[in-house]
C-alpha cells in the first residue's frame, strides 16, 4: 500500500504529479522505483521558491526517499 505523505504545506502541481508517478511505479512493482525517487528529488529542487522553500523541499524529499510512503497494514 502507498501512503502519501502529509505536509502543512501546498506542495507545487510539479512535486504532486510526480509523487503520482512514484506511486504508479510502486503500486505496479517497478524495477524502476529508485528511479521515480530520483525525479522527485530532481522536481521538488527545481520548484523552490518563496512559497516552496528548501527546507519544504527537503522535507517532501526526506519522507520518500526514506520510503516511508510503504505502508504494510
Amino acid at each position: 500500500m502507498f501512503k502519501e505523505g502529509k505536509f502543512d504545506f501546498e506542495l507545487p502541481k510539479e512535486v504532486k504529479d510526480e509523487i503520482q508517478e512514484l506511486k504508479k511505479a510502486v503500486l505496479e512493482d517497478s524495477t524502476l522505483v529508485d528511479c521515480y525517487i530520483e525525479e522527485l528529488r530532481a522536481v521538488s529542487h527545481g520548484c523552490e521558491n518563496d512559497t516552496y522553500t528548501e527546507d519544504m523541499s527537503n522535507e517532501v524529499i526526506h519522507y520518500y526517499t526514506q520510503r516511508r510512503y510503504l505502508s504494510y497494514d
